[in-house]
């Protein structure tokens, strides 16, 4: 931890109870300002313990807002947010930039308050390859003196948020298609629109949570406060049948009865007490199965007494577990203890030892009976003592990828004992905000595969990636509120679902989702009552195993698409197919009922080739993976990915 954020988080207000009231002021430029700056929208996103006043004022310089920066400090806010620059560079150089911030700074830290040195949010102006071209003005650029606040914030140990590099790489992410709905108007670049100024505020708040996430979460509307109805886009009402990955999620089978005899709240019952893991005197929030040598499913995951009193708030004194069942949708039933440790992820490695991480470090053993030997994460060469370990999958050299529970992406290379940072913004979805965390990472034969969870809309996303480094969203839902049911009809409606996980068979296709869910908002949640945790196990719709046969890259211009299905046990794709309802091509055509047409089949032995025609199959040079999309021929959802021609070449 830097000396800056740990005297921020440690002294004065910072360390004061969550339920005290806290005053932010902001000050800057329009950028900032009420007209159509980002500071409304911050402030629509802070909680009812929290207020925000914008002294920000358009065409402000640090010189020209001297005085009301007096005017602000005479109300005594605890914190004072700085964000200058725009107007600056047309007046006066980055040095002399750095001298008007740091008097700023001394000034509020004189008064009592704590300085917070934002550089400023970037211009949204193009070069020609689509990245964010910085606008000189007299030789002077944003970036410039985004370097000399960054100084200036290291010189005087103030919280530094870098928003200038943030915004850069967001809207280079974006493209400028997108970041044109951010402008004010069609010609002003700098302003925000409405929607502009609301996902600059996300931005804000990811990056506080990234450097100061116990001060960003005093901030944020916490979900046993508020659960967010999000409004999720017009166009994803289009998306026909497997458009979204939460149509893959099947009902539940029922192992033994529904039964209203145990716990919960009146949504929650009845329920299959026997799916999952579940038990009225334990608290579960996390974890699945892997297929043991022994042909069965052991489960690892978390858990503490339900009596714990701090009811759901016990759960940083989780223990690890083993259990095991007989089937992949439970029930798994206690076997023995591993030891301390949250937030589980299972893992075989290359040589067939298991890892067992959880936020602090590993568990390490030669099968799954143990003996386990626990090792800390900066043993295991983590050196970012802030950040928790996440989830983790194997690439295909048998390196190691982790997507942490705040997003970033790390490798742990081959033989290396370090993890490297890959990712110095967060991965999270671009076209929706929310309050991520907690990612779930998988990789296939074709591709890698994320889901994401938005804690306070209570839903989730899912992405995919070529190389697990950079991701792409898919449109609709992973996951929300309302998805547990069984196949004689019963709906079971618990009020959050989180830490999902899958199950993956041996081509990495995930076969089951895992998910930890609550009966009612944590808070409400206390020990010893009728309120608890569990895992519940979801099986979902198979992929299809899919080989592209077209050796040169597919394009808008390409006649034919051939594309062979693979024959598996339980499928035949000489009959199980509905040959009409089949569409092939980039992910975003077929998720909304376009894309290539089936203009005949071939048999190849017991696997069938589809042949398509190429127009309308919308792949770019871009795209990684084609998407097959269709029914059954008993009209069930039909799915399966391929890998296209460039990337079959560059895995060879």
């Amino acid at each position: 931890m830097s000396i800056a954020l740990s005297l921020f988080i440690s002294a004065g207000h910072a360390g004061a109870a969550e339920s005290d009231k806290i005053a932010i002021g902001l000050i800057g430029d329009s950028t900032v300002a009420t007209t159509y700056g980002w500071g409304p929208a911050f402030a629509g996103l802070v909680n009812d313990r929290v207020t925000v006043l914008n002294y920000a004022k358009n065409g402000a310089t640090l010189d020209s807002l001297s005085g009301k920066l007096d005017a602000l400090l005479k109300t005594k806010p605890d914190y004072v947010i700085i964000q200058f620059g725009h107007n600056d560079m047309k007046r006066y150089d980055a040095g002399a930039y750095a001298g008007r911030l740091k008097d700023y700074v001394e000034r509020i830290k004189k008064a009592g308050s704590k300085p917070i040195i934002f550089s400023s949010v970037t211009r949204r102006n193009f070069d020609e390859n689509g990245q964010i071209k910085a606008r000189a003005i007299n030789g002077h650029t944003l970036p410039m003196y985004a370097l000399a606040a960054k100084a200036v914030a290291k010189e005087t140990q103030s919280l530094f948020l870098d928003l200038n590099t943030i915004s850069i790489a967001h809207h280079n992410k974006i493209g400028p298609k997108q970041s044109a709905a951010y402008n004010f108007n069609p010609t002003d670049t700098t302003h925000f629109s409405k929607k502009g100024a609301e996902k600059t505020a996300a931005l804000i708040f990811q990056g506080l949570e990234a450097i100061a996430p116990k001060f960003a979460h005093r901030l944020g509307k916490r979900d046993y406060e508020i659960a967010v109805q999000r409004e999720t886009p017009a166009k994803w009402k289009k998306l026909v049948p497997g458009g979204q990955f939460m149509d893959r999620i099947l009902p539940a089978p029922i192992h033994d009865k529904l039964t209203s005899d145990t716990w919960g709240a009146d949504g929650v019952r009845p329920r299959d007490i026997h799916n999952g893991i579940e038990d009225p005197k334990w608290s579960y929030w996390g974890g699945k199965p892997v297929l043991g040598p022994d042909g069965r499913y052991h489960w690892f995951g978390c858990r503490w007494p339900e009596g714990n009193p701090k009811g759901h708030g016990g759960w940083p004194q989780s223990e690890m577990i083993r259990a095991i069942g007989d089937r992949p949708t439970g029930p798994f039933v206690f076997e023995n203890i591993i030891g301390p440790g949250h937030f589980p992820e299972i893992i075989q490695l290359p040589d067939n030892s298991w890892v067992l991480y959880h936020l602090h470090g590993y568990y390490r053993s030669e099968t799954l009976d143990g003996p386990w030997t626990h090792v800390t994460k900066q043993e295991d060469g983590f050196p970012e003592g802030n950040i928790h370990m996440g989830s983790i999958c194997m690439r295909e050299d048998g390196s190691l990828l982790m997507i942490c529970r705040i997003s970033n992406i790390y490798v742990k290379e081959l033989g290396s004992d370090v993890w490297k940072l890959k990712s110095k913004i967060r991965v999270n979805p671009e076209h929706m905000y929310g309050w991520y965390e907690d990612p779930v990472v998988w990789r296939t034969e074709v591709q890698y595969h994320m889901i994401i969870n938005d804690w306070q809309g209570r839903l989730a996303y899912h992405q995919r990636s070529a190389d697990g480094i950079t991701w792409k969203p898919d449109p609709g839902l992973a996951y929300t509120v309302g998805i547990d049911r069984y196949k004689d009809g019963t709906k079971v409606d618990w009020f959050k679902y989180e830490r999902a996980k899958v199950m993956q068979d041996k081509y990495g296709r995930p076969t089951h989702l895992y998910l930890a869910v609550i009966d009612v908002p944590k808070k409400q949640d206390k020990g010893n009552d009728n309120h608890s945790s569990k895992n519940i196990a979801i099986p979902l719709v198979p992929e299809r195993r899919l080989r592209v046969l077209n050796t040169k890259s597919i394009g808008e211009k390409t006649d034919e698409i051939r594309v062979k299905i693979l024959a598996e046990k339980g499928f035949d794709p000489h009959v199980d197919l509905d040959l009409d309802s089949l569409r092939f091509g980039a992910a975003q055509e077929v998720d909304y009922g376009r894309g290539s047409t089936l203009k005949k089949t071939q048999p190849d032995g017991k696997d069938s080739i589809l042949v398509f025609d190429g127009k309308g199959n919308g792949i770019t040079p871009a795209e990684f993976a084609g998407k097959l999309l269709g029914k059954n021929s008993d009209g069930d959802l039909l799915i399966g990915w391929a890998k296209l021609p460039a990337q079959q070449q560059n895995a060879k």
